[in-house]
């Protein structure tokens, strides 16, 4: 017998076709495949996780028009056997959530997530199907590190444990119950797949390395690092397909007596798909009313200096567009020291005509504002953690790899308002800061200063472990999205007040 699991993961609300991804290319594929099964040929699809949250459509759904069911009934129309939870599909809270979720007709799976009662929460820990003559499970975990990322109050009564406790927890019982076991999980690799070295500080965010090596896995299934791994760890298979709907993962198991004889890992690009017709009718309903809005402009301005055309530049030099996004968070919150990052390399800051859909594709993060307590010493380090983004090669200043791998990390490269600094790459990291100022003086360890950064920053997202939400003195829970909008509204010209000096040098 043949064993096929197919994979979607960080669909990131991306179901519309674009040029060479989307939902509605996915459940071609998926839809094709099985069809195509031979009688000797069982398939399991799962949907790993991260799927309401990340694009204008979801934002369009969610917050606009206020039905997230046109997400859930989309998953539902692939025909997945198992959904899985990803942290993301925390970023409204948790009563939004399971509001969500109560329209979901895919069975719903998550071990690691735990209520008051101290069982799982959402759904049910594990699914076991009948393949052939084969019973398989499927062990569903999630990233602990969300309440990392989320305020307390979007995860009112839950506890995160660690997916390797909950995962020693049931193999025993699911080896017993199950000819295979596989392992679904929301998080990702920790450590590289031929080196078994760590790729990443080992904080518990990711732990899919250390989940492959239990024993009785047959099989590991992973996101969240939106990586494209296809491979195998210690001889367990091991996929992750990306993000925003440009790839299925697959891995194939050949059983014979009992035994699986032979593993393949792939990654199965879906460019080349017609798009599923019944999903893409059920979306095409939509899109009208979502472009309407979308197209809807906020300002006009006389010059495009808020447009990103060399985003290495802009981090390295500075940009108007992070100026004002910067401008736009101490204005929200009345404190002058405020930090942003531009995310990654698409983003493209604003034309001249500044509509929805811009301000949509620059902030696509549901993120809210916090003000934080800190001290010279906390602004020192995080500073510090940034400088660790470059590295000298070859005489002249490049992005550090590491920020590049397991994940590309842009968006945990910030840049400061309200304070004087210069960054120095040819020092050791930890020592990069040369000037650090505010108000003119120079930051002592023992400072006590206020400082805006967004949500995620400011509960330690990235590692940045000088923050957290002890530190949080109020919180401003408009999404920014919204704050850009309000801000630019009407307006033509808009002044960057030039609030603190930033440099980066050799």
């Amino acid at each position: 017998m043949l064993l096929r699991i197919l994979e979607t993961s960080d669909v990131h609300g991306h179901l519309l076709a674009s040029k060479n991804s989307g939902l509605v290319r996915q459940a071609a594929l998926i839809k094709r495949l099985k069809k195509q099964a031979s009688v000797d040929e069982q398939i399991i699809t799962i949907e790993n996780g991260d799927f309401i949250q990340g694009s204008p459509l979801a934002y369009f759904v969610n917050e606009e028009i206020k039905q997230p069911s046109v997400l859930e009934k989309a998953l539902d129309s692939v025909g997945y056997d198992v959904s899985l939870l990803g942290n993301h599909e925390f970023n409204y809270g948790k009563e939004f959530l399971e509001e969500s979720l109560a329209t979901r007709q895919t069975p719903i799976l998550c071990a690691n997530i735990l209520g008051e009662d101290a069982q799982p929460y959402f759904g049910q820990p594990y699914k076991i199907l009948k393949c052939g003559q084969y019973y398989v499970a499927i062990l569903a975990l999630t990233t602990q590190y969300i309440p990392h990322w989320e305020p307390a109050q979007h995860l009112t009564g839950l506890k995160f444990i660690s997916a390797v406790e909950a995962a020693k927890k049931y193999l025993p019982f699911l080896r017993q119950k199950a000819d295979f076991v596989l392992i679904a999980y929301h998080g990702g690799l920790e450590r590289d797949l031929a080196t078994d070295q760590p790729t990443e500080p080992l904080t518990g965010e990711n732990e899919g390395s250390a989940l492959a090596k239990l024993p009785g896995v047959t099989a590991l299934i992973t996101g969240h690092q939106h990586r494209q791994i296809a491979g195998h760890l210690k001889g367990v298979p091991v996929i992750q397909p990306g993000c925003f709907g440009k790839l299925v993962g697959e891995i194939k198991l050949e059983i014979q007596a009992g035994q699986v004889v032979k593993s393949a890992a792939k990654l199965l690009a879906v460019e080349n798909e017609i798009p599923d017709p019944v999903l893409d009718q059920q979306l095409t309903q939509l899109k009208p009313s979502m472009d309407a809005w979308l197209n809807q402009p906020v300002c006009q301005f006389k010059t495009p200096q808020f447009e990103i055309h060399d985003h290495f530049q802009a981090r390295l030099k500075g940009h108007p567009y992070i100026d004002l996004v910067n401008q736009i968070q101490a204005a929200a919150s009345g404190v002058d020291i405020s930090a942003a990052a531009i995310f990654d390399d698409q983003q493209p800051g604003f034309a001249k005509k500044v509509t929805i859909s811009q301000i949509q594709a620059n902030y696509p993060f549901s993120n809210g504002l916090a003000i934080l307590q800190i001290t010279g010493a906390d602004l020192k380090a995080a500073l510090e953690q940034c400088a660790s983004y470059w590295k000298i090669e070859d005489g002249q200043i490049v992005v550090n790899p590491a920020y590049l791998f397991p994940k590309i990390q842009h968006f945990n490269y910030d840049l400061y308002r309200g304070i004087d600094y210069t960054i120095k790459v040819s020092q050791p990291i930890g020592q990069r800061v040369i000037r650090l100022n505010y108000h003119g003086q120079p930051v002592q360890k023992n400072d006590q200063l206020k400082i805006v950064l967004n949500q995620y920053r400011a509960l330690g997202g990235g590692d940045f472990k000088m923050f957290s939400a002890a530190k949080i003195i109020k919180e401003i829970p408009t999404e920014m999205s919204e704050l850009i909008i309000s801000y630019l509204k009407g307006k033509s010209y808009l002044e960057i007040k030039k609030a603190g000096h930033y440099q980066v040098i050799k």
